[in-house]
């Protein structure tokens, strides 16, 4: 998937707007706690940008003419004798390796600084990382609704 691709940018503009929702129900749920709603805000916050970390990760992987024709057929590339297995990894793959572990770390700290030093609460930032699992089952209702009223329904 391209960085433009509508699928992908609807599911991301609606898991912001679930995440702005839900902390706009907590924050009228509980208006002496304003910190559930900002909970919920930083819960979002950690799970962009675990979001960001895997799409780098995949765009490194899968440039943007995603993977070559060797990877669909499970062939090897012509040039390839048969048995010789793939190339040695290249220097670049330990510097991918790096940044995913580096990554991990930096969401550990920022969940540890949340709970330990803003006092979020710990539940609020388990509802702001569900988000985007309702953004993608909008999504999904939004498919099923639209295949029934559309030209290919029964």
């Amino acid at each position: 998937m391209t960085a433009t691709d509508p699928w992908l940018r609807r599911l991301e503009r609606d898991a912001i707007i679930a995440a702005g929702l839900m902390a706009a129900v907590a924050l009228a749920a509980w208006p002496g706690r304003p910190g559930r709603a900002a909970g919920v805000l930083g819960g979002f916050a950690l799970i962009a940008v675990s979001y960001q970390g895997i799409r780098a990760g995949v765009a490194g992987i899968w440039p943007a003419g995603g993977p070559g024709p060797a990877a669909d057929t499970g062939q090897s590339a012509p040039d390839e004798t048969p048995g010789s297995g793939p190339p040695p990894p290249a220097p670049r793959a330990s510097a991918g390796f790096v940044k995913f572990f580096t990554r991990h770390a930096i969401l550990a700290l920022g969940a540890y600084v949340m709970m330990a030093r803003f006092e979020f609460d710990p539940m609020a930032m388990l509802v702001g990382v569900t988000s985007p699992a309702v953004a993608a089952t909008v999504e999904i209702v939004r498919t099923i609704r639209a295949r029934r009223s559309g030209p290919q329904s029964r």
